[in-house]
């Protein structure tokens, strides 16, 4: 998946591991969840908590499906 071809998608903050720096993003079309790191997050990570609303852009890496560009809405 190229994410100049899907662009942005939205969902739900599922889950913080905060002394790790990462998350994951429930999609709005029931997907599986998206990992995500805080330096994929434009804003102040340690403020964010399950259930906040955010826009992505998906990325598939060696690593599996990830979200970048990870934007409160």
């Amino acid at each position: 998946m190229v994410a100049e071809e899907v662009g942005r998608l939205s969902g739900v903050v599922a889950g913080i591991v905060a002394e790790k720096n990462y998350g994951f993003i429930s999609p709005d079309d029931n997907g599986p969840q998206l990992f995500f790191h805080a330096t994929a997050f434009d804003g102040e990570f340690l403020k964010l908590r399950p259930g906040k609303r955010v826009t992505y852009i998906p990325v598939v890496t060696d690593k599996g499906a990830r979200a970048v560009a990870v934007e409160t809405m």
